[in-house]
């Protein structure tokens, strides 16, 4: 099997990381296409576990994540010599401000791409590095089949000379055994030789002065001048200061016997400059090092192409803006003032929430721009239902997608105020898929639609943040994992859907909320965060729902918003 079918049979990896299980399924269905394996990590731990198992093209990484961000995770990944080449992308949905991109940057991103991600874009640049990845892939295989070559010339040389010690009683026998074996080596030498004149790579050669002993037409051609013009002259005559430098330190690797892969730029004669890419190894007769070797591929076509794909981004990312400028210019003379477009969102929500056999306590505080969040407390033909849900994004779209999800939420209950909460939602997202494509927006609804049975049972499905219920009896926070699929990704998620079920014992509390509560930022840039919202449920989860309702909203007020925050806290009473 030679290089090229060896390096087929194996994909190039995409290393996506993000706390949330939403996020990833939404980066791994835009990604899917591409011709690459996904790995997914949802925490720092786990993504430098899959580091050390793979090697990735690209890493993909969420800057908010608890335990570790991605900004840390970014500097171990550049400490280590086996993950510090890994191109790394990152991913937020929080801040756009200059401080946490230039630290970003700092920790060793090449790019800064914000959510909610546009797939074209991030498809196109993950190709790149997926390109990137495969031919420096196939380079490796390559050079692996050069140093084969050259363990087969030594060893047939060390053969000769043990030959020749063991044959010097028969000089005759001698004589034409060496004979043949100097035909065997000279057949090496040229098989050797046509792999170097006919190589699409540079072959260089130096000694342990850095003083060119070899080079192939390639390499002649990469340099734009003769053999003649290059042999017997060091190294650093073609290249500028700077990069003479970069070979300095290269060289110290080599003497300590090490191989080593960096770029470099050559200046040709006509003061033109050539960008190469070098796998460098030492080379050694026996113990002593005679000097080292280095595989030139000429990656100035790539390099202008990588200019033009950033040039083109930029030019993207300026008409994006532009058309967002138009958009919401056209968006402020159909909706009017903002503040009428948020006295419409919180218009859609209940203003007295009742239950019967339950307290409940309910809000929605939009965001400066108009958000997303919604929930609703429906009572129809004797069937009580609880709804809370989140459109991704802002602005006037999400808006309209919330008011389109409670039109079909109120629609389908009406005609089956008993249907089961997965085929509820199965019935909406259908109607929200074609809306929204219709739209031409890329967007999606988190949602939970809980009804109430009997004796303190709720039967539920969808996929939200984890319903949390206060034990009464232990005063202890019980997580509730949803599970389910988001709403408006795919025409059909009734194979998704499940309706489970949960008990509240008389003096339980039930929290609902949406994330613009755990994403709360404080004046030192902590989270609120998840740990913070259940301590708060746990020490005042024995008061009446209002007065739980209240401690978390007072607490908030300590924090900055960027999100739509909506609290439902139900108790059985």
């Amino acid at each position: 099997m030679n290089s090229e079918q060896m390096f087929q049979k194996h994909l190039s990896k995409i290393l996506v990381v993000d706390d949330k299980p939403e996020n990833l399924f939404a980066t791994e269905s835009i990604l899917k296409k591409l011709d690459a394996e996904i790995f997914k990590a949802q925490s720092g731990m786990e993504a430098l576990s899959l580091l050390l198992r793979h090697d990735f093209a690209v890493a993909l990484l969420d800057v908010q994540m608890p335990e570790m961000d991605g900004f840390e995770l970014a500097e171990l990944m550049r400490d280590n010599e086996e993950t510090m080449h890994i191109p790394i992308i990152f991913v937020t949905a929080i801040s756009k401000d200059q401080q946490h991109i230039f630290r970003g940057y700092g920790s060793g991103a090449v790019d800064y791409l914000f959510k909610p991600l546009d797939p074209e874009i991030l498809k196109q640049k993950v190709s790149v590095f997926l390109t990137l990845d495969r031919q420096r892939r196939l380079l490796e295989l390559t050079s692996g089949e050069l140093s084969k070559t050259n363990r087969e010339l030594k060893k047939a040389r060390d053969e000769l000379e043990i030959r020749v010690e063991e044959r010097t009683t028969e000089l005759r026998a001698a004589n034409e055994q060496l004979h043949r074996e100097i035909i065997e080596r000279r057949h090496a030498e040229d098989k050797v030789k046509t792999i170097l004149e006919t190589a699409n790579e540079g072959f260089w050669t130096i000694d342990t002065n850095a003083v060119t002993t070899n080079v192939n037409p390639e390499m002649c051609s990469i340099l734009g001048r003769s053999k003649r013009e290059i042999i017997g002259r060091r190294v650093f005559d073609f290249m500028d200061a700077e990069n003479a430098e970069i070979v300095r330190r290269q060289l110290e690797r080599r003497k300590q016997g090490e191989q080593g892969a960096y770029e470099l730029a050559f200046q040709r004669p006509d003061n033109t400059v050539v960008h190469c890419l070098l796998k460098a190894t030492p080379l050694f007769d026996g113990k002593d090092q005679i000097g080292a070797f280095a595989m030139v591929t000429d990656i100035t076509d790539r390099r202008r192409a990588e200019e033009e794909v950033r040039t083109l981004n930029a030019e993207l990312e300026q008409r994006v803006e532009e058309r967002t400028a138009e958009l919401a210019q056209a968006m402020d003379a159909l909706w009017g003032e903002m503040e009428l477009a948020k006295k419409i969102q919180t218009a859609l929500s209940p203003e007295e929430p009742e239950l019967s056999g339950y307290e409940i306590a309910a809000s929605i505080e939009p965001a400066d721009k108009v958000g997303g969040d919604y929930y609703d407390v429906i009572s129809i033909a004797g069937c009580d239902w609880i709804i809370i849900g989140d459109v991704s994004g802002h602005g006037v779209p999400a808006g309209l997608v919330m008011m389109m999800t409670q039109t079909a939420i109120h629609t389908v209950l009406l005609d089956d105020p008993e249907i089961q909460p997965s085929r509820l939602l199965s019935a909406v997202n259908k109607t929200i898929y074609n809306n929204v494509e219709k739209l031409g927006e890329s967007k999606h609804i988190t949602i939970i639609a809980l009804t109430v049975g009997r004796d303190g049972e709720f039967f539920f499905s969808g996929l939200h943040e984890d319903i949390l219920i206060r034990r009464a009896g232990t005063g202890k926070v019980e997580p509730v994992e949803t599970d389910g699929m988001w709403l408006g990704l795919e025409p059909d998620i009734s194979q998704w859907l499940s309706t489970d079920t949960l008990r509240l014992e008389h003096g339980d509390c039930m929290v609902l909320f949406t994330d613009g509560i755990t994403e709360a930022r404080g004046k030192n840039g902590d989270l609120f965060g998840d740990d913070r919202l259940i301590k708060i449920i746990e020490t005042s989860g024995d008061k009446p729902a209002s007065q739980v309702h209240k401690r978390v909203t007072d607490t908030l007020e300590q924090y900055e918003k960027p999100d739509d925050v909506t609290l439902v806290v139900v108790k059985r009473v």
